[in-house]
């Protein structure tokens, strides 16, 4: 099975104040964003979605990072031709 980077990689993003997500140029609400305003996420793109995630706890070492993940809600995307900025031909 071939992995793609992009299908393991989380994107930062920080929640505004009024609750919405910036992504390349789109602005998307949804009302479980507002219960996290000012607080960072992390985004997975699929192209036809965003997956948006909040950390739920870490512990590193020197020799070991582990983070646990909580998904917090899909969003449909405005345009599936990107994906985390990058545009594909269909």
């Amino acid at each position: 099975m071939r992995l793609v980077r992009d299908s393991l990689y989380f994107e930062p993003r920080v929640i505004t104040t009024v609750g919405s997500l910036h992504w390349f140029g789109d602005i998307y609400l949804a009302e479980e964003l507002l219960k996290l305003a000012t607080q960072t996420v992390y985004i997975r793109d699929d192209r036809q979605y965003l997956y948006v995630y909040r950390m739920k706890e870490d512990a590193f070492n020197v020799e070991k990072i582990q983070a646990t993940f909580e998904l917090v809600c899909k969003l449909k995307k405005h345009d599936d031709k990107r994906r985390y900025g990058n545009q594909f031909l269909k």
